[in-house]
């Protein structure tokens, strides 16, 4: 892995990471994709980190490493609902860090008042639709409306770029629908929207889909037809997309 991408998009450049920090990276990542508890990674990634990496020196926080394990521990927080998911100020404090030298460089070029951005990232104020078409203007970006669940799945994979990864995760929730569908037929068409718990548990159920089509109206049995063919065929697509990338590997080995 020579860069990751975090959940606010950020693009992290690893390339300089030392032996020894990608050996600490390797240990948590394979502790991430056992899926533990939220506060337990917490507790765990600074504790490898420290063991491996820093010993007694000063967490260097804001270091490519540092932020990578952060990151998977917002992914793992959203992901098991302990969490708010990352919103527009979040996305905003990163593009500012990694595009100016200082948020007051940023409100100068944006003619924002330094005081009114603060209180925003901080959580106290929004940015008037004007103010905030200013601030894309100058962070050369756009807005984007994205569906919920799609903040939570992106969430509860590793990375935007891992197709095997996201692959396991539509198995997963292709088999808890189907699941749902053989429990739906042991009760009344007027019930079966109530087999659907409201809300996932520790970890992601693979249901958040149809709990979105259902909350918009939709009635159980389309809701869930309509949620099983759309993960079928992204899995079929990703499926075909990991095949053409395997035979590629193979032909550059064999040629």
């Amino acid at each position: 892995m020579t860069s990751y991408r975090t959940l606010t998009g950020r693009q992290i450049d690893l390339a300089g990471l030392t032996p020894k920090e990608r050996e600490a990276l390797a240990e948590v990542e394979a502790l991430y994709g056992q899926r533990p508890d939220w506060t337990e990674f917490g507790r765990t990634w600074p504790a490898i980190l420290r063991k491996r990496v820093w010993g007694r020196k000063k967490t260097p926080v804001g270091a490519p490493l540092y932020r990578v394990c952060q990151d998977m521990e917002l992914r793992l927080g959203v992901a098991q609902g302990q969490v708010a998911p990352p919103d527009y100020r979040d996305h905003l404090a990163e593009l500012i860090e990694e595009r100016f030298p200082s948020r007051y460089a940023f409100c100068r070029a944006a003619g924002i008042d330094q005081g009114n951005l603060s209180h925003v990232l901080a959580g106290r104020k929004d940015f008037s639709l004007e103010v905030l078409r200013r601030a894309l203007v100058v962070l050369e970006v756009q807005l984007d409306l994205v569906p919920t669940v799609e903040v939570y799945r992106k969430a509860a994979t590793l990375g935007p770029d891992d197709p095997t990864e996201r692959l396991r995760q539509l198995a997963y929730q292709v088999s808890t629908l189907e699941n749902l569908r053989a429990k739906a037929n042991t009760v009344s068409a007027a019930r079966r929207g109530d087999v659907v718990p409201p809300t996932p548990g520790l970890f992601p159920d693979g249901l958040e889909g149809l709990r979105t089509r259902l909350r918009n109206g939709q009635g159980f049995d389309d809701a869930l037809a309509a949620e099983l063919g759309r993960l079928l065929e992204e899995k079929a697509d990703l499926a075909r997309q990991i095949a053409t990338t395997a035979d590629s590997r193979r032909e550059v080995v064999t040629g």
